[in-house]
């Protein structure tokens, strides 16, 4: 298996903290790799980010350190228990009547095959080389008010818009007792390119300029060129929100 990664993680123009947290390993069988965005406009959003990092740093050692190597499924739910004593961990320490709290998408690659764990609003996009072109999907579903068919059924388009909860986020880590993430796993097949971003990234570059660069990545394998041009990108949007950015090409 051959993985490479660029990543990086900055305030922007319009915040005085850096919430996000990213988190990066790899030793050449297995590969972690985690985007963490604090809730703003909450409880020390930035707590909560930093927990979830710390604790999946903590396994990732404990991982390289056994004698024999979980199979795949076995880290699967391992890192399923992880994050969910993370968001215990957030709970408790959480004074009554606040809320502190972190999104999170996180890729594990290992046995040539991945997974990726989500919860939230922070995304894990995924190039796969098709017979014409480069394919982008969304592998995440925003855990927000209007992707729930419960609460927008019967409702217009512009109601949905223009309604008050609209892009208010459900699920997060430490924010309920029940935590739940969505898991997706596959095999790893030829080459791939994803991408894991906080929504500070994808709120303020364009779509079409976001799937161009990341076809860009499958095909001329320069992840550093294509993360600063995405950068770059956002910057010339004002970059109000905090940006974080892991691309990472694996191929088995």
């Amino acid at each position: 298996m051959k993985l490479y990664y660029k990543a990086f993680s900055e305030t922007g123009l319009g915040r005085q903290e850096n919430e996000d947290v990213i988190f990066c390993a790899e030793n050449g069988e297995a590969g972690i790799f985690l985007v963490a965005d604090g809730m703003g406009g909450h409880t020390d959003g930035a707590r909560a980010s930093g927990i979830i990092r710390d604790r999946i740093k903590i396994w990732w050692t404990r991982f390289l350190t056994c004698k024999k190597l979980p199979a795949f499924f076995q880290a699967v739910e391992e890192i399923k228990s992880v994050l969910e004593d993370a968001n215990q961990e957030i709970l408790e320490g959480t004074k009554k009547g606040e809320i502190c709290g972190s999104t999170v998408v996180l890729l594990w690659v290992q046995e040539c095959a991945w997974a990726v764990f989500s919860c939230g609003d922070s995304r894990c996009y995924q190039v796969r080389k098709r017979i014409m072109a480069e394919q982008v999907c969304q592998l995440t579903t925003d855990d927000v008010w209007e992707n729930q068919q419960q609460n927008v059924h019967g409702m217009s388009e512009t109601e949905i818009l223009h309604h008050a909860y609209f892009g208010c986020l459900v699920h997060a880590v430490g924010t309920k007792g029940n935590f739940s993430c969505a898991v997706q796993t596959d095999q790893l097949k030829g080459k791939l390119v994803f991408a894991l971003c906080s929504d500070g990234i994808y709120r303020y570059c364009p779509e079409k300029h976001l799937k161009k660069q990341l076809k860009r990545a499958m095909r001329i394998e320069n992840l550093n060129d294509c993360t600063e041009k995405i950068k770059a990108q956002v910057y010339q949007n004002k970059a109000p929100d905090n940006l974080s950015l892991i691309m990472v090409l694996v191929s088995a």
